[in-house]
């Protein structure tokens, strides 16, 4: 077991990147990355084994794709399940638009499968889009996360709606309370490496965050709605967007925001939420 510091340190990470020409706007919409993650999830289960297709355990060696990164793999403890071990991100470069799926730790294993899954999942075209066609693949693989100095301020600037679960009222969660998620977050991520935060690294980080000032500027709610095919429901998704800054020692924290910053925070991350980028940090 190790401090957060140590998880920067070794945290494993692999992605594959996908450059659609002319299409850089698409990346105003909210519901883009989730529905790419549609796409992803039904070429993977196309091509799962009958046992996954079928909602029970895979039988195959290794496990197939979809099992590994759709179905449930542990618990980080009694009643939180282990994050699933992937994030997509959707950019806008010059006129084109950039799809990027990271996957973490042991799951970069199916960076080829998930490659292939994805191109075959944009070309049969996503709801309410259509058919998107790659021009260009890049796919890359990394050890550890660099970690700026921080030494009194940082400002996380929010890509895409975070959605905190918790007891906080209002339309956006009270700041120290989103970094508390976000260990839990990473802890789980990182037993995907191998890696384990001990108890007193996360009590150390838990109180260096209660310590800090908070406060959101900017902030507002983005509402949109999704539909689940399997399910055949449409569902309301929603969020904050806007900009957090943390004063304070900030030290303890700052490898948390350097894993945050790739991994995403809070709830439903893995259609695209919770995206930041560290703007300033002084």
């Amino acid at each position: 077991m190790i401090d957060i510091r140590g998880v920067s340190e070794k945290f494993a990470f692999s992605q594959v990147s996908l450059c659609i020409p002319n299409c850089a706007g698409l990346v105003a919409n909210p519901a883009l990355p989730g529905k790419v993650r549609g796409a992803l999830g039904t070429a993977l289960h196309a091509a799962a084994s009958a046992e996954a297709q079928a909602g029970e355990p895979c039988r195959w060696e290794p496990p197939c794709g979809y099992q590994v990164l759709w179905c449930k793999n542990g618990e980080l403890r009694p009643g939180y399940d282990l994050p699933s071990p992937f994030v997509i991100e959707a950019d806008a470069l010059d006129n084109d638009l950039w799809i990027t799926v990271r996957l973490f730790g042991a799951a970069g294993d199916y960076l080829g499968e998930v490659a292939d899954a994805l191109v075959r999942g944009l070309r049969a075209g996503l709801s309410g889009i259509g058919r998107l066609e790659p021009s260009r693949r890049i796919m890359v693989a990394q050890e550890g996360v660099a970690v700026p100095v921080m030494r009194g301020m940082a400002e996380l600037s929010f890509v895409t709606p975070v959605l905190i679960r918790n007891t906080e009222k209002g339309n956006h969660v009270e700041p120290r309370a989103l970094l508390k998620g976000l260990v839990d977050r990473i802890d789980g991520l990182a037993r995907w490496s191998a890696l384990q935060l001990s108890d007193e690294a996360r009590a150390e980080t838990l109180a260096a965050i209660s310590a800090l000032d908070g406060t959101w500027e900017q902030a507002e709610v983005v509402p949109w709605r999704r539909g689940a095919m399997r399910q055949g429901k449409v569902l309301p998704m929603g969020g904050a967007i806007g900009r957090v800054v943390y004063r304070g020692d900030l030290a303890t924290v700052a490898p948390l925001l350097a894993l945050g910053e790739i991994c995403f925070a809070g709830a439903r991350a893995a259609f695209g939420q919770g995206r930041f980028r560290l703007e300033r940090v002084i």
